[in-house]
């Protein structure tokens, strides 16, 4: 019952830090499939030269081991699993009340699974996997690992799992007692094997298991095996000592911060860079094509499809590949913002719909100072001479008057209209400066405050999940 009861405390809790990643730590699964099965799988390093002196699978072929079986079969395949061409590189053993053997190929690993009726696997609800690799270690499903390599643990290794460290000694026939945790495997399996064959061996047999320190090594590990809820709780040790290790949470929340404070500066970079385009460089050339456009000839001179493509040059010229629209777009890439949700920063159709229609305002006002200034005094003029009233040169005058009148009204009002023209276009990008300005903060601010939240809600998880562990 211990694994249910233990889930309905904690299990959701590691349900919950399982949801903070898209693709698990190494062995998290693991954690979660140990709620509901008791089933240990310890894996075993071997010496990398295992197939040429295969002292290190004599350990796992000596344990499994049942000497006073009637049926032998199984155990003389068993034990020379390695001793055969091509023998697999990789070795699952199980329990099964049939003995059986299968090879399929993981990850593009060949492993062969046996499966071996062993008193020992059934008793202890353990299966058995031999390595001589530990590229594999994050997802082989073992809960932890005895190592019969020479070297012990390597400190550099990525990952630390629960691991039992056994020297293998192969000179222990020399040495009265056997110290700690040395072991002659090899020396055992053959007292084993010649009690199988004979059992008058049995002094013998007892001798050496004894002496090759087998016995205290298996007591060691039934021990270990038999505290289930022991071998559950280091490897949710390790699992989380591992993300600790890895993921580095303090400096994650710490880089966050800064890259917070750096993504502001970069963002009022660009905004005073793009005020600076539009005070120093594009008004500028609008303000020259003004000038230039201030003219009698050109306002009554141009014929309306020319005149609106002059409006429409003085708008595209300086709104063409501005640096602070291409500095946008490379903040945005930076930041990943949704650039096809996002809006326009020009308008250009909505500018050159504006531009185009200038052409019909100034067309308005060049027929109403005709009509009610230019032509009035013409015709006063006229009537004046004819009538004999006054001079010719006096109506000539009055009509001078009213035609240069009516043409300084117009270039007054063409030179308004244009003027009107620039300080919307400069409105304009101003207002979508500070709305991009604004649009990209709320956007950082906004992933900050998720990735933050997402940070401390782990912290607090696995902070809760080691006490948790602790008190168990």
């Amino acid at each position: 019952m211990w694994p249910q009861l233990v889930f309905k405390r904690f299990g959701s809790q590691w349900v919950r830090l399982s949801q903070c990643y898209e693709d698990l730590p190494p062995k998290l699964s693991l954690v979660l499939q140990s709620y509901n099965s008791k089933k240990i799988r310890c894996g075993l390093l071997l010496p990398s030269d295992n197939k040429v002196s295969p002292s290190g699978s004599a350990f796992l072929s000596a344990l499994l081991a049942d000497v006073y079986s009637p049926n032998q079969t199984w155990f003389n395949v068993w034990k020379q699993r390695y001793l055969q061409p091509n023998s697999p590189p990789t070795v699952l053993v199980k329990y099964g009340d049939v003995f059986n053997k299968q090879s399929e190929k993981l990850e593009g690993i060949v492993m062969t699974t046996f499966t071996v009726p062993s008193i020992f696997l059934q008793k202890h609800n353990v299966e058995f996997l031999e390595v001589q690799s530990k590229d594999l270690q994050n997802n082989d499903g073992c809960h932890f690992y005895i190592n019969l390599q020479q070297h012990g643990m390597d400190t550099n290794a990525p990952y630390n799992w629960p691991t039992v460290n056994f020297v293998m000694n192969p000179n222990l026939q020399g040495v009265p007692l056997p110290l700690g945790n040395q072991i002659d495997p090899q020396w055992a399996l053959d007292a084993i094997c010649n009690f199988i064959k004979d059992k008058n061996t049995v002094d013998q047999y007892l001798d050496v298991i004894q002496r090759s320190n087998f016995n205290s090594i298996k007591s060691q590990l039934e021990g270990k095996l038999q505290d289930v809820e022991g071998v559950f709780r280091d490897l949710q040790t390790s699992v989380l000592e591992n993300i600790v290790h890895k993921e580095n949470l303090h400096d994650q929340h710490k880089k966050l911060v800064n890259d917070k404070g750096e993504i502001s500066r970069k963002v009022q970079r660009w905004g005073k860079s793009a005020h600076d385009e539009l005070q120093w460089v594009i008004l500028p050339k609008l303000q020259m094509f003004v000038k230039n456009q201030l003219s009698i000839w050109k306002v009554y001179g141009y014929s309306e499809s020319r005149l609106q493509l002059k409006v429409l040059n003085m708008v595209t010229e300086p709104l063409s590949n501005l640096q602070m629209v291409n500095s946008l777009e490379r903040l945005k890439g930076e930041l990943r913002v949704n650039n096809a949700s996002s809006r326009k920063f020009i308008d250009t159709q909505k500018i050159n719909h504006r531009a185009t229609a200038l052409h019909n305002d100034i067309n308005k006002s060049i027929y109403e100072n005709f009509l009610l200034l230019q032509l009035p005094l013409i015709i006063l003029a006229i009537f004046g001479v004819i009538s004999g009233e006054f001079s010719s040169f006096s109506m000539g005058a009055l009509a001078s008057f009213g035609i240069v009148l009516g043409f300084s009204r117009v270039l007054a009002m063409w030179k308004s209209l244009l003027d009107n023209y620039v300080k919307k276009i400069r409105e304009t990008l101003r207002s979508n400066i500070e709305s991009e300005k604004i649009s990209l903060i709320n956007e950082y601010q906004a992933d900050f405050t998720t990735r933050e939240k997402d940070l401390k809600t782990k912290f607090k998880i696995i902070h809760s999940l080691f006490t948790s562990v602790n008190e168990k």
